[in-house]
C-alpha cells in the first residue's frame, strides 16, 4: 500500500487535514496540483477496473459487482454484428447458391425461394414497379414470421 510521508508538526498535519475535503472537492486552490494529480490517478485505475469487469462479461462471466451481460438473441446475431462463423456460413450459402441467406436453414431456404415465386408472379401480373424488391420483403418477412 502507498505511504504518505508528511514533513511538519502534528498541528500543520491537522491543518492539511482539516483542509482536505475542501482540496479534494475543488473548493479550495490548489497550488501544488497535487489533487489534480491524485484524480487523475484514481480515474485511471478506475478505468483499468472497468476494462477488467468489461472484458470478462464479454466472456459470459460475471464481474467483480456480480453483473453478467444476457446472451445475444439470435436475431442481433444474424443481422446486427459480425462473428467468427460468418465466413464460413457465407461460403457454404454460396455454394447452394443463395449468397444473399447465408443464415437460413435449408427449410427456411426453401420457404424463402416459395414465398419469393409466389409474390413475384403476383406482383409481375399486376404490372406492379420494382417488383423482385418488394416480393424478396414479402419473403423475408415470412421467413421471420416462421422464425428466421
Amino acid at each position: 500500500m502507498p505511504q504518505v510521508v508528511f514533513h511538519g508538526s502534528r498541528a500543520q498535519l491537522r491543518e492539511v487535514l482539516r483542509a482536505l475535503p475542501a482540496l479534494l472537492s475543488g473548493k479550495a486552490a490548489d497550488p501544488t496540483g497535487a489533487v489534480r494529480a491524485l484524480w487523475g490517478a484514481v480515474g485511471l485505475r478506475a478505468l483499468g477496473l472497468i476494462q477488467e469487469a468489461f472484458l470478462v462479461k464479454a466472456k459470459g462471466g460475471t464481474d467483480a459487482t456480480g453483473i453478467t451481460w444476457d446472451k445475444l438473441s439470435p436475431r442481433y446475431v444474424a443481422y446486427g454484428r459480425t462473428h467468427p462463423g460468418l465466413n464460413s456460413k457465407r461460403q457454404q450459402a454460396k455454394a447452394k447458391g443463395r449468397p444473399g441467406r447465408p443464415l437460413l436453414t435449408d427449410k427456411q431456404d426453401a420457404l424463402w425461394r416459395r414465398t419469393y415465386a409466389q409474390a413475384l408472379a403476383r406482383l409481375a401480373r399486376q404490372g406492379h414497379a420494382g417488383a423482385k424488391g418488394h416480393a424478396a420483403a414479402i419473403a423475408w418477412r415470412a421467413v421471420k414470421a416462421a422464425g428466421g
